[in-house]
């Protein structure tokens, strides 16, 4: 899963690299500048690592069958639900950033 979110998270980065080299071309020095490059990645990364906190809690298995997972623990009713928006909201959030831009 973590590998999953890495990859959405880097296409998200260069969509915004290039959106900014088109856009804001008099700033992309600065913002992509090396020294200020790295704290965006290591955002990309922490993000990534914070979106697969839930799985690592109650444990992920793929059913390849279903082609699709499911928790070993399940959490209850409530925690499950705002886990399910959390996914959809960061899942669609991350595409249409890459699409928009």
């Amino acid at each position: 899963m973590y590998v999953n979110y890495l990859c959405m998270n880097t296409d998200m980065l260069i969509a915004v690299n290039r959106f900014t080299a088109i856009v804001f071309c008099n700033y992309y020095e600065w913002v992509f500048s090396p020294k200020n490059g790295w704290p965006i990645v290591l955002f990309g990364v922490a993000l990534s690592l914070l979106k697969t906190i839930p799985a690592i809690i109650y444990g992920v298995k793929y059913y390849p069958e279903l082609e699709t997972t499911s928790f070993y623990y399940l959490p209850n009713p409530d925690t499950g639900k705002i886990l399910i928006y959390i996914e959809l909201a960061y899942t669609y959030g991350v595409h249409s950033i890459i699409f928009v831009l």
